[in-house]
């Protein structure tokens, strides 16, 4: 009988102890994020739908068209299309809306030289919409994020 309760609670000590052990192993582990993740007004199917029609055409322009990584400034600097475009798997991308700019419906004010943009990326996986016009996520902000991850400059798109 003193043997099955010193082994019991050794038994219960080390069960306990393995179960810890693998609930924070697993805890790292996480699936594959979702494509797009919607932090809009719009249903989850329609921005399914406007988020990857939005990606495809963006990688379909950077694989066949010249590039233009000067476009925010006013400037030039194209660079040749580059068909890796066609690689880059959107995972993560945030669409967020914010509030319209006042007595500007469908803008939202942004550093840009006009000060109002109908869309802007805040980092390299969060797009910023209007309230009133979420599905202003793309394609050019989705442009500048397979660049991001295809390694160019992006910071005077």
């Amino acid at each position: 009988m003193r043997l099955v309760r010193e082994r019991m609670p050794l038994l219960l000590r080390s069960f306990t102890i393995s179960l810890l052990i693998a609930l924070i192993g697993c805890a790292g582990i996480r699936g594959t994020p979702q494509p797009f993740i919607n932090e809009t007004s719009i249903s989850a199917s329609a921005f399914q739908t406007t988020a990857s029609a939005d990606w495809t055409q963006a990688q379909h322009v950077l694989a066949t068209q010249t590039i233009n990584l000067a476009a925010g400034v006013l400037g030039i600097n194209n660079v040749p299309p580059d068909p890796r475009a066609l690689t880059v798997q959107a995972q993560g991308i945030v669409v967020r809306s914010v509030a319209d700019a006042p007595a500007h419906p469908g803008i939202i004010p942004c550093g840009s030289v006009t000060g109002y943009c109908y869309a802007y990326l805040d980092n390299e996986h969060t797009i910023i919409v209007p309230d009133s016009r979420p599905q202003n996520m793309g394609p050019y902000e989705m442009e500048t994020i397979i660049l991001w991850r295809l390694g160019y400059d992006v910071s005077r798109r």
